[in-house]
């Protein structure tokens, strides 16, 4: 592996930041919510892992850290651009996989695992394991509306929840299925009545 094209991933995920269209108090990097997103789904693999469901930690783990490495090419492209239409989005979706290849191939870290990197990138919210990764992504929303209204008095953000909510409902229910009786339901859900207290609803 070549150290110091890791020290630039690092560096650039770093200096990427989130909600281009959104003044923060507190500004967020791709690799804060990354780290975010990781922690999240570390404690959710330790919870089923006492509930004794089943699952594959190592690829959790996995998918949690590559879902967003993407944007050290894209940054962090707001979403009324990004899914603006069919042509819009494709045009997105082949950066984002060159850009990918081009970052796993920089890291020289051998052909096979160049490979798995890519495959967890790509595939990181597929399967039970990518379906708790797009919930901790979607937490990880929460927890920035709530800090930024909470802590820094910022309303700025709040128009970021709406969609939050109604993702975090369907997760819920789908998690049951994944995972029946799991208490990530219930944290999921209590996500869902931060989303209400933090609008205002």
């Amino acid at each position: 592996m070549k150290l110091q094209n890791l020290f630039e991933l690092q560096s650039g995920l770093a200096s990427v930041q989130r909600y281009s269209q959104t003044r923060l108090n507190n500004p967020e990097s791709v690799l804060e919510h990354t780290g975010c997103v990781a922690l999240t789904c570390y404690l959710f693999g330790l919870i089923l892992f006492e509930e004794k469901h089943e699952f594959n930690f190592e690829v959790l783990l996995c998918k949690s850290i590559a879902h967003d490495i993407d944007e050290i090419v894209t940054g962090d492209i707001p979403r009324p651009t990004k899914y603006y239409s069919k042509q819009v989005r494709d045009m997105f979706y082949e950066i984002e996989n060159d850009g990918m290849l081009g970052v796993c191939e920089s890291l020289d870290i051998g052909g096979k695992a160049s490979s798995a990197m890519f495959v967890d990138w790509i595939a990181s919210k597929d399967e039970k394991e990518g379906l708790l990764v797009a919930v901790s992504d979607r937490l990880a929303i929460v927890y920035k509306a709530w800090q930024e209204y909470i802590v820094y008095g910022n309303h700025a953000i709040k128009g970021h929840l709406r969609r939050s909510k109604e993702m975090l409902e369907e997760y819920a229910e789908a998690i049951e299925l994944q995972f029946p009786g799991s208490s990530i339901v219930s944290l999921v859900l209590e996500a869902v009545e931060m989303c209400d207290k933090v609008k205002g609803e």
